[in-house]
């Protein structure tokens, strides 16, 4: 017995066969369909929006999870038959099923334009792929999730012999068919420059030829050439460009046979077009603090020629968006720069900053019109880069390359602005000295500390878990030994538990006292140093040291040239150096006074014993009362002596005659006490000082938080023997 939805149908029945154009009678339903599939014919007889009996596949099955539909026949116009080839004479077909629901029965089959196509992947609703398509090339799009990109148009569609798509190259190429071959095949252009985001139009891949109809524009500029116009289209090979960045004020004939040559750099290159930086002009490349063609006396003043661009850019397939090289060791090889690689960029720096610079230039060590000279001051390492890049440690082994935008794992040479934090790969010019990618101070004349001058090293060296951070370098305890006053060094930016620098002294400088070097070296007045060999002199940098590009030597990145090594020496490590001639200006040391001298060109490096001192309330009454302690902490080792009353005073004496003791006792005696224990592997590195107070009629004793505790420079020792120095100032209090 038959429901009334089934009456209802068999009753619609003949409408429906009318409505689809089937009137020829009953005995040819499975053999009559719509004209040829025209998408007219499915959308608006069978499968329109008002449809009860047939779904609509642009509502019910369009875009995002629901399908894609709306993408590719409205969007993109394509027939209906294109990817449900002669699926109207299926037996499936108007069988009054949903077969999209079943994936036992397939109705995506393609036309010739995808002859390899198929639907996969169907394992009941909203579910399914296309995959083989010539359209979309290797990629599996899945028709549910996420969108799809169109391949390279002459690689996959519009190739030579191509039947159903034109070649450009072949049919619209040179002279008077056009200038294709002249900017793809010559220059290298991608067709989105001229034809941008025409992919995603609804005449695209709808099987006509737009190009015969100039009502229709395919030409449209990408950021290139923003003003860009197609103009002058009357039909076909007929068309001209105007308002090209790349051809100034010409309009050029498309279809003509006049020729056109590349202007002057700075012809195209004096504003930003598009993603292509300034170069030249206020604000350009050849404008900022350093630049490759520079005048010294004048660092701001743009002297480049278009010569000195033709030094280093080849112009074959100039416009093409890559970036070729001339390699200064070989003259007609090319380095091509690969945007998504910096260090394709190493090649090109190092075939000039080598020992003979740029052979393929007449004068090799002078290759600019600038007239600067590598090797000699102020570029008297420009020809001793790529022999240091090449040694055994340096940042090449940790990763770097020589051009970088600012971010970790690039490279130290670019522009960057920590302000914006805009970087840019240029090896142009940059607003930091030396070319850098961020600031790095040199010379530094004030003695201030101020850590943004290193900031090139600090970003990094801060974040990198195997090295020492500048507080470690030059951290201090405060109040310890190495954290007292002195003039012009009183300047204590970071304080530490104890001091991790390995650079530290104990000769103090005509002071009883001791210092961390590193501190010292990057803030003291220690005018001498002069940078790249020039005449400014200035205090050491982190690259007065250290030979950043690279050493074969395995301490800390010191200049080869100093033959650095650590030696023992009765118990106290040395740090030497084989040439003490560190009164002259030569490379690379350039420092002006026997620092590291003590009649063997070395310094010592041990005792590392760092002390600071800590009042401690522990009798819990307010002021200095008996039971409080000082706690005397030290970083190493130590000969743990003896201490009590009758040497304390002078073992480790307080500032302002104060004393530790109580002269008048009331009767008892040796009621002071000072305690050795050991703590973290070492021994007698702490020492607890328990106050006694019977009866002070004279204010003793009067120590009190803030004073300071000088050593006797005899009695508290190193393992070694060597006396503890310095003075410590009491931190908490009582």
């Amino acid at each position: 017995m038959k429901t009334k939805i089934q009456w209802l149908v068999l009753l619609l029945m003949p409408i429906l066969i009318f409505d689809c154009g089937l009137d020829e009678g009953p005995d040819s339903i499975s053999s009559h369909k719509p004209n040829s599939g025209l998408v007219s014919d499915c959308t608006t007889k069978c499968h329109s929006p008002e449809s009860s009996m047939s779904p609509d596949p642009l509502t019910t099955n369009g875009r995002g999870t629901a399908g894609r539909h709306i993408a590719h026949v409205n969007d993109m116009g394509f027939d209906c038959a294109e990817c449900h080839l002669n699926y109207t004479d299926n037996d499936t077909h108007m069988n009054g099923q949903l077969n999209t629901g079943n994936p036992a029965i397939n109705i995506v089959n393609f036309d010739s334009t995808n002859p390899t196509g198929q639907w996969i992947n169907d394992t009941g609703l909203q579910t399914g792929s296309c995959s083989s398509l010539d359209c979309h090339g290797t990629n599996i799009i899945n028709w549910y999730g996420g969108g799809g990109t169109f391949t390279n148009c002459t690689t996959t569609c519009h190739l030579s012999g191509s039947l159903l798509s034109p070649d450009p190259l072949t049919t619209n190429g040179q002279a008077a068919a056009g200038k294709h071959i002249t900017h793809v095949s010559d220059k290298g252009f991608d067709c989105q420059r001229c034809h941008f985001d025409y992919t995603d139009n609804n005449t695209h891949a709808n099987g006509q030829l737009d190009t015969e109809d100039p009502d229709i524009n395919i030409v449209n500029f990408d950021l290139a050439n923003p003003n860009g116009q197609w103009i002058n289209d009357t039909g076909p090979q007929t068309g001209n460009c105007s308002s090209l960045n790349c051809h100034g004020t010409d309009t050029l004939d498309w279809y003509g046979t006049g020729g056109w040559t590349l202007p002057a750099c700075t012809y195209c290159h004096t504003l930003a077009i598009g993603t292509i930086r300034q170069v030249f002009g206020s604000g350009g490349d050849f404008d900022k603090e350093s630049h490759h063609v520079i005048d010294y006396n004048n660092r701001n003043n743009e002297i480049v020629t278009q010569n000195d661009c033709l030094i280093c850019h080849d112009m074959d397939n100039h416009m093409s968006g890559t970036v070729r090289l001339k390699n200064k060791d070989a003259a007609g090889q090319i380095i091509v720069y690969q945007t998504n690689n910096p260090a394709s960029l190493e090649p090109f720096c190092l075939s000039c900053h080598d020992s003979d610079g740029a052979t393929t230039e007449a004068v090799a060590l002078k290759p600019f019109s600038s007239g600067n000279t590598l090797g000699t001051a102020p570029n008297i390492a420009g020809i001793k880069i790529k022999e240091s890049w090449e040694k055994q440690y340096g940042h090449r082994r940790e990763g770097l390359t020589c051009v970088g935008d600012g971010t970790a794992g690039t490279g130290c040479h670019g522009n960057y602005n920590s302000g914006t934090g805009d970087g840019s790969i240029n090896a142009h010019g940059s607003d930091n000295k030396g070319l850098l990618t961020n600031k790095l101070t040199l010379p530094i004349t004030s003695s201030t500390w101020d850590e943004s001058r290193y900031k090139l090293c600090l970003d990094c060296h801060n974040n990198d878990p195997s090295v020492l951070t500048i507080s470690e370098l030059a951290g201090v305890a405060a109040g310890g030994n190495y954290a007292q006053s002195r003039p012009n060094y009183n300047q204590w930016p970071y304080t530490v538990d104890f001091m991790v620098s390995g650079f530290h002294d104990y000769y103090s400088y005509n002071m009883d006292r001791q210092f961390n070097l590193h501190l010292y070296h990057l803030i003291e007045s220690m005018e001498g140093w002069y940078y790249r060999g020039g005449s400014t002199n200035g205090i050491p940098g982190c690259v007065t040291c250290h030979n950043v590009h690279g050493v074969d030597g395995q301490y800390y990145y010191l200049w080869d040239e100093w033959n650095f090594s650590i030696e023992y020496d009765s118990g106290t490590e040395y740090g030497k150096v084989a040439d003490g001639d560190f009164t002259g200006k030569g490379y690379p040391e350039f420092c002006s006074g026997n620092c590291h001298w003590d009649g063997n060109y070395r310094y010592p490096r041990s005792p590392f014993n760092e002390a600071k001192a800590t009042a401690g309330n522990t009798s819990g009454g307010v002021g200095l009362e008996s039971g409080d302690t000082v706690t005397i902490y030290f970083s190493d080792s130590t000969n743990g002596p003896v201490i009590d009353e009758t040497n304390i005073d002078t073992v480790l004496q307080l500032s302002g005659g104060h004393s530790w003791i109580d002269s008048d006792k009331g009767g008892q005696t040796g009621q002071l006490t000072a305690v050795w224990s050991d703590t973290d592997g070492k021994t007698d590195n702490v020492l607890i000082i328990t106050i006694f107070i019977a009866n002070s009629p004279s204010g003793d004793p009067d120590i009190a938080a803030g004073d300071s505790i000088s050593f006797d420079v005899l009695t508290i020792t190193d393992l070694n023997g060597a006396a503890i120095r310095g003075k410590m100032t009491i931190q908490g209090g009582f």
